[in-house]
């Protein structure tokens, strides 16, 4: 059995498979918006969430009407047992991200390189000339929303040299600790 729908672009009535979720909608009256053009009346979706490591400190820069962005590299690695040799694989992808407005001073102030965060965002993709007239393009991730991971003080570690940072001596783990972990914690 097979489901009709009205494709709105045609206004013509299409057969879908069986296994095709589809709602049978009127459509609308007059001409349709390209905005408003969806393949099987869902919107279009441009949502990147990641959670890795900041490959290097983040870079702040002022644009002339005042506006600061911060750029950062995040590294997500993915991890898998070869199933015919047994070892152990790993794949790590780079992500060029933005961060505008309010959150890049957050990113600036708390970030370093190393720093494990949630990030969520669109991606954008930009062009432009290069010096000797080759046309560039790059895909980055402008992030919407920004989440630290890292423990207290393990993000303390993280902006230290990595001599002082040799020198600290592991947290101790009894329940005091984790009491006062729980202190930490702003919500």
């Amino acid at each position: 059995m097979t489901t009709l729908w009205t494709d709105f672009e045609t206004r013509s009535e299409c057969d879908l498979p069986r296994h095709a979720p589809v709602a049978r909608v009127d459509p609308p009256a007059g001409p349709v918006p390209p905005s408003h053009r969806t393949h099987l009346g869902l919107r279009m979706l441009n949502r990147i969430e990641l959670i890795g490591h900041l490959g290097r400190d983040p870079e702040t820069r002022l644009l002339p009407d005042g506006a600061q962005v911060v750029t950062m590299t995040v590294a997500t690695t993915e991890k898998w047992k070869d199933k015919s040799t047994g070892e152990r694989q790993e794949a790590t992808e780079w992500h060029r991200c933005q961060v505008w407005g309010p959150l890049a001073g957050v990113a600036e102030s708390y970030l370093r390189k190393g720093s494990l965060v949630y990030l969520s965002g669109s991606l954008r993709t930009r062009t432009w000339t290069d010096r000797d007239d080759v046309e560039r393009r790059i895909t980055e991730i402008r992030v919407d929303e920004l989440r630290m991971l890292d423990r207290k003080g393990e993000r303390n570690a993280a902006t230290s040299s990595p001599a002082a940072a040799s020198t600290t001596p592991p947290p101790k783990t009894s329940q005091s600790s984790i009491d006062d972990l729980h202190d930490d914690i702003p919500f």
